[in-house]
């Protein structure tokens, strides 16, 4: 745009140079009674010419400039909509986890929850272990179950004041006495390394004359010994494989994407 209006400025001035000549020229002839036709026409006609197409240039120029800079404004709304509708899908989805959080707390009404945020995480694509800022101090430690919404996220190994290592269900050492929701069959969810990477558990040990389906949820048991509250969901199944023998297994998927949490409770069992 500035080298436009440079290569326009000269245009002028030289223009100006050759009205102001050719103006004094006519005057001189016209006098003197060399033209006996209106030679004025005749030279300004091409000037206004010039100018004429300078000005349609500068216009246009400002045209397309305008169009620009509309483009850009354009751009930029959109850019600016689309933020606050992922910030408002990600509100709603937040909202809905806790709302099932408080339902969970309803069901397990001989524990409190404790919320607590994510510090720290393993590097990797997905994180088998994390850190929360609640600790001993808050009277929590290893064993302590971990959950957000509706479903199971891991149990804690270790505890120092302030704060906490998780362990999550896709670790490979992690292991949950398990039911499948609809017949109460006992299975057993544990980490795998061929299915860590999507996020994914396997559970193990079902019967091959048990009848389970996609979409069907697993459940912790809460058999007696184990750490877990009875009916927290652990995942629904994805992907089922035949057994050859006599069992077979599933894949199953958590309610949550566990690697973009940022918030979890951690269960208190409360003291009578």
């Amino acid at each position: 745009m500035a080298k436009f209006e440079k290569l326009l400025k000269s245009k002028i001035f030289i223009t100006a140079v050759i009205i102001v000549f050719l103006f004094t020229l006519v005057s001189m002839g016209n006098k003197a009674g060399l033209y006996s036709f209106d030679l004025t026409g005749i030279i300004f006609k091409p000037i206004q010419s010039t100018f004429s197409s300078i000005a349609n240039s500068f216009n246009k120029n400002s045209d397309s400039q305008s169009l620009r800079m509309e483009n850009e404004q354009l751009k930029e709304e959109i850019v600016n909509l689309n933020k606050k509708i992922s910030a408002a899908s990600a509100f709603e989805s937040m909202q809905n986890q806790l709302e099932e959080t408080l339902q969970l707390k309803d069901r397990l009404s001989n524990f409190d929850f404790l919320p607590a945020d994510i510090i720290s995480k393993d590097a990797g694509n997905w994180s088998e272990v994390f850190v929360i800022n609640k600790g001993s101090a808050d009277g929590i430690g290893k064993g302590n179950v971990v959950v957000f919404g509706m479903g199971l996220v891991g149990k804690i190994i270790s505890s120092s004041v302030n704060t906490s290592k998780v362990q999550t269900i896709i670790d490979p050492e992690s292991a949950v006495g398990a039911r499948i929701t609809s017949n109460r069959s006992l299975v057993e969810v544990v980490g795998d390394i061929r299915y860590k990477g999507s996020g994914q558990c396997l559970v193990k040990y079902i019967d091959n004359d048990v009848n389970i389906m996609l979409d069907e949820y697993i459940e912790t048991s809460g058999l007696e010994g184990s750490i877990f509250p009875k009916g927290i969901i652990i995942g629904k199944v994805v992907k089922i494989d035949e057994g050859i023998v006599e069992r077979k297994s599933a894949v199953i998927q958590p309610l949550f994407d566990i690697n973009s949490l940022e918030t979890v409770f951690v269960l208190k069992e409360k003291i009578q």
